[in-house]
């Protein structure tokens, strides 16, 4: 039975997807991350599958993946892989994962410990209280006032309107769009993706709207710094990409990323070393990753 769908990603399919991923009578599934490599004139945000289901023969599934370019791997393997429970699309992902937990703990898998996950010092949504749609004043009225980051720009507000989030609001802080650069992960004209959108770093005395969530907050700025350059690093991105299953991108989303020492600043070639990647490897991620600005607010 051929069937296509989008299983991997969206609100309210969870119980389907569960259903999927433990289905040991799924014994192919054929990706393509973006629609129009099967209707070009089709945009079907997250992509399209199809799977063949066999009620009479169990087992790993085979996993034919494309990239955005159309190249095609195959690899034969579990659905969800050791501790995890979401399906890892793309097959050349899963080597790069496994360096990563092997340098981190010594062990074998894809998925690191709470501890040793950056999702743990992500925000959850509304780190300070504030929905998407407020709006602060355009001009400061106490000294007191605090920079609110919000949709459209930065205004102000008045301290003692933040009901959520105080121990945030006098450290520094590295923030990033909750939504991701790109509709639903696709890619540009060069086949790359930048992944986060509007991020920078926000000195104290500064709270953000729905619109953003916080990647950490720090006491000094050196370490919110180095954890900036990490955050804009493509191996980051990549991590993030490779976790994310719609075009927002909540706290879960940074969970394959591992945590770092942030009293110095990070870069890819820096990382690449570290997690003793290929030079396939290294190809992948620099030909996928768009560079990033840095910046301030």
């Amino acid at each position: 039975h051929y069937d296509w769908g989008r299983p991997f990603g969206g609100r309210g399919l969870d119980t389907f997807r569960k259903s999927m991923l433990e289905d040991k009578g799924i014994r192919k599934i054929v990706d393509f991350p973006d629609s129009r490599q099967c209707f070009p004139n089709v945009d079907v945000a997250g992509g399209i599958c199809f799977f063949l289901w066999n009620r009479e023969d169990q087992g790993d599934c085979e996993v034919v993946s494309h990239d955005f370019d159309g190249n095609e791997t195959v690899s034969v393997r579990p659905l969800l892989e050791q501790g995890c429970n979401i399906f890892i699309r793309n097959n050349d992902h899963i080597g790069i994962l496994r360096k990563i937990v092997l340098k981190e703990t010594g062990s074998v898998g894809v998925v690191l410990p709470p501890n040793l996950r950056f999702d743990q010092q992500v925000s959850g949504q509304k780190p300070f209280g504030l929905r998407t749609f407020f709006r602060g004043h355009s001009a400061k009225k106490s000294d007191d006032d605090l920079v609110v980051l919000q949709s459209g720009g930065r205004a102000w507000v008045a301290r003692n309107e933040i009901e959520e989030g105080a121990n945030l609001i006098d450290r520094w802080k590295i923030f990033t769009s909750k939504s991701s650069s790109e509709h639903a992960g696709q890619v540009d004209k060069n086949g790359m993706r930048k992944v986060l959108s509007l991020s920078g770093v926000l000195a104290p005395g500064s709270v953000v709207t729905e619109t953003y969530v916080l990647l950490g907050a720090y006491d000094n700025e050196a370490d919110a710094r180095n954890c900036f350059s990490y955050a804009t690093t493509k191996f980051f991105r990549f991590l993030v990409a490779a976790r994310a299953s719609a075009q927002d991108l909540p706290r879960i989303a940074y969970s394959f990323v591992p945590l770092q020492d942030f009293s110095r600043p990070w870069s890819d070639k820096d990382l690449y070393a570290k997690y003793e990647l290929s030079d396939d490897e290294i190809v992948l991620i620099e030909s996928t990753i768009r560079p990033m600005e840095t910046g301030d607010e």
